[in-house]
């Protein structure tokens, strides 16, 4: 079969093979045997460079179990992984023994017929310059495991002792994240977090620690002193919404989040797994609250969004941009069962609304680079 990784010689992101797993979601850092059935995947792993070890391959996880997704039922992002061994059976599965090694995105499909082929862009890991924040959270973490571990026989003890070796704060994270007995919606969005620092607050609160950051620990409790830890925004709180279905929702917040964290749940809007994200200035107890303090929300998703915020200096206004149609109200999707509100004033890209959020989240105002106007917010629960 065909080499991987080539581009005829052209910039851009690197072609690989893809292989989708069902209910699991790999690590960088770990080591994993699969056993492959699929027809499409054998012929993925058996591609002349990823079968040599020579070149990677794409583990990603799949949204639902068809036998056969579709490039819509995929998760984009995933872990680059080298073939260590490799073994055919009669019946035509392979098992396999997978160094994992790198976070990748996938930038788009490529048409084939024998196997999923994507073009991917590699996905950095984020450290803000607080370094000892992070070595206090990744000790944090490495303790806390260890009780973990106790507490869950079907962990390895030989996990702690690995987990103990590391001296890499990412790598750290990633072997913990690999080991947590969480719903794989909640390995997935680990896996999407870039920050280290933010994979580590997620797996502390995963394994139960409310003391997500050193200086809580230390009994701190300063918002000044807490801010000075996440240094790249000056948000208080990260408000995301997940709608199961009419009236039943579930919420969660991050306190004083990295703009990783804020990055990483707008885009997973598009994913339809958050109807809607607040950027919160202050505790954000009422709409009240949320105006005198400061807001950004963010609705929509597929590639359609509506945002509107608010700040004592901007007052309250509406994102509006001049070459996207206005003459007729466009549906707005909530959630993955097909809610939706009518809005005047939408987005269409995805990148406009990054950078709003994150001109809004370093600077607690409006982004003046854009346009604004004048009107109400709307209410999520004026639509459900």
């Amino acid at each position: 079969m065909s080499e991987a990784g080539k581009r005829s010689g052209t910039p851009g992101p690197d072609l690989y093979p893809v292989v989708p797993l069902r209910d699991l979601v790999v690590f960088p850092h770990t080591i994993v045997p699969l056993h492959i059935g699929r027809k499409k995947s054998v012929n993925a792993l058996a591609v002349e460079d990823v079968a040599g070890g020579r070149s990677p391959i794409l583990l990603v996880t799949q949204k639902n179990n068809d036998a056969d997704p579709s490039p819509e039922a995929i998760y984009r992002v995933g872990t680059l992984a080298t073939i260590m061994q490799w073994m055919k059976f009669d019946d035509g599965s392979v098992k396999v023994l997978l160094e994992c090694k790198e976070r990748a995105r996938i930038a788009r499909f490529v048409e084939t017929t024998d196997y999923l082929e994507a073009e991917v862009e590699r996905v950095v890991d984020t450290t803000p310059d607080s370094t000892g924040a992070i070595e206090g959270l990744a000790r944090s973490a490495a303790a806390r495991f260890t009780q973990y571990v106790r507490a869950n026989e079907q962990i390895s003890p030989e996990a702690v002792h690995i987990v103990k070796q590391v001296r890499d704060a990412s790598e750290l994270a990633d072997l913990v994240a690999s080991h947590l007995a969480i719903e794989t919606a909640s390995r997935q969005e680990l896996l999407e977090t870039t920050s280290t620092l933010g994979r580590l607050q997620a797996i502390l609160s995963f394994m139960g620690n409310d003391l997500h950051d050193p200086i809580a620990a230390k009994g701190d409790q300063s918002p000044a002193s807490r801010l000075d830890a996440h240094a790249d925004t000056r948000l208080r709180k990260l408000h995301v919404t997940q709608y199961a279905g009419r009236y039943n929702a579930s919420s969660q917040d991050f306190a004083y989040p990295s703009w990783d964290q804020v990055e990483t749940s707008i885009r997973r809007l598009d994913q339809f797994k958050w109807p809607f994200v607040w950027l919160l200035l202050g505790e954000g107890a009422d709409w009240g609250a949320m105006e005198e303090e400061g807001y950004l929300n963010i609705m929509g998703g597929n590639g359609i969004y509506s945002v509107d915020g608010a700040t004592p200096s901007d007052g309250r206004k509406r994102l509006s941009v001049s070459k996207h149609s206005r003459e007729k109200r466009v549906d707005i999707w909530l959630s993955d069962q097909g809610s939706f509100t009518v809005e005047l004033f939408v987005c269409y890209e995805l990148e406009t609304v990054l950078r709003v959020a994150k001109y809004f989240s370093a600077h607690g105002r409006l982004d003046p680079s854009v346009e604004w106007v004048t009107a109400s917010a709307m209410a999520a629960w004026d639509v459900f």
